[in-house]
């Protein structure tokens, strides 16, 4: 079993390694994020200093480092940037089918289901190294900004990371399961960046009720909510700040699902 782990990276490394695309996405996914982190309170301060109207005044003291919020704000922040990972996602996948890689694969001797466990392993190994990203991220700067001690930081608000870790695993897993139901990059693309910004919302408008909140990226956007601060507090505006236990569930389920998916594709249909 650890050979057939240990085979199954270094195939997936080795297809990754000299990959440009996989390379620029990564590094623009990362700088992006790093970026957006560190401006943000720079942003939040320019709307502060730049308002002569009294009407700002709930911005005042609004810290995006603050403690109590801070690993909240960091992951709900970064769900918004979730779908380059996914792209880089459907490029991976796709280009199995262009480059026929899959199917010499396949031939010399990879079962479907090692295939499969090895873009499941990308994927793992995509959202642990974001969510360590972020986790590390957080840690430097709410201490550069706060006035605190190690052990303030490490609050409740931590479940936030893990939780994230499932909403990009159910995003990443959303992206691969249709990279193999259209197989062309273009195509899958175009289809995913439909879907996931007005596909499911033209959907939820159909569904009655509360239905459409269980939609896959609806489900996996809702895991983290909306977080309090000083300024929607000040507003008389509050957010849940815990996590619904029904929504993990059904992120749970749609990974499994999707996973199911792929596999009978893989057992129906040629390389």
């Amino acid at each position: 079993m650890k050979d057939k782990f240990s085979v199954l990276v270094k195939t997936e490394w080795i297809k990754t390694r000299h990959y440009r695309a996989f390379q620029i996405l990564s590094l623009a996914y990362v700088v992006l994020l790093i970026l957006v982190f560190i401006g943000a309170q720079r942003f939040i301060n320019n709307i502060t200093i730049q308002s002569n109207d009294s009407s700002f005044t709930p911005f005042r003291g609004l810290s995006f480092y603050h403690t109590e919020y801070i690993w909240q704000n960091f992951t709900y922040v970064a769900g918004y940037l979730k779908i380059i990972p996914a792209l880089l996602i459907i490029l991976l996948i796709t280009n199995e089918f262009s480059f026929l890689t899959m199917r010499q694969q396949l031939i010399s001797g990879m079962s479907r289901e090692g295939f499969l466990t090895g873009k499941l392993l990308v994927i793992s190994f995509i959202t642990l190294g974001m969510v360590i990203l972020i986790g590390i991220t957080a840690l430097v700067l709410g201490l550069l900004h706060q006035k605190v001690d190690d052990a303030s930081l490490l609050n409740p608000g931590l479940w936030f990371i893990p939780i994230h870790a499932l909403e990009l695993f159910t995003y990443l897993i959303f992206a691969m399961l249709i990279a193999f139901i259209f197989r062309r990059s273009g195509i899958a693309t175009i289809v995913f960046v439909l879907y996931s910004i007005v596909g499911e919302r033209i959907i939820n408008l159909i569904l009655p009720g509360n239905v459409g909140d269980y939609l896959p990226l609806n489900a996996a956007g809702s895991l983290i909510p909306l977080p309090n601060n000083t300024l929607t507090s000040s507003l008389g505006l509050t957010f849940r700040s815990t996590v619904d236990m029904q929504t993990i569930i059904t992120c749970a389920a749609y990974c499994f699902l999707s996973t199911a998916i792929i596999y009978l594709l893989l057992r129906w249909r040629d390389a």
